[in-house]
């Protein structure tokens, strides 16, 4: 498994002119919800819980950027089931956790859908996106 994957760019939509780098490596992503499956943390059928947050990580590399909290590093955000994580993005650290959010429990839900029901999936997507 390739661990160093490429960095996409994102331009801001609003005025204030910031560039997201995100970084998601479907690989890492698949392997943590498999491992939740085959050791039975997660079973078909069973309620759960899902959390959506974003952690600063700072550092003094030359890729991160400045948070909102003035310090410079790196915003990931870790999806994850009863406290499991099953998906990790990469993001430098001017990219709030609430950029892409619907996108990015999108592709969270996706990769759930490999120990999850499709229907726990579905009931999911419908509450959060409000169709």
């Amino acid at each position: 498994m390739k661990l160093r994957l490429q960095n996409y760019r994102y331009a801001s939509s609003s005025t204030t002119g910031k560039e997201h780098f995100i970084n998601e490596h479907n690989g890492f992503n698949s392997l943590m919800t498999q491992l939740c499956r085959q050791t039975g943390l997660l079973k078909q059928d069973e309620k759960y819980m899902m959390d959506y947050d974003g952690h600063i990580i700072e550092n003094n590399k030359l890729n991160n950027a400045t948070t909102y909290k003035y310090s410079e590093g790196y915003y990931p955000v870790l999806c994850s089931i009863n406290k499991l994580p099953i998906y990790l993005q990469n993001r430098n650290g001017n990219t709030p956790e609430s950029y892409n959010q619907k996108s990015s429990i999108a592709a969270a839900l996706e990769q759930s859908e490999i120990i999850l029901s499709p229907k726990f999936v579905i009931s999911f997507f419908l509450v959060i996106f409000g169709l």
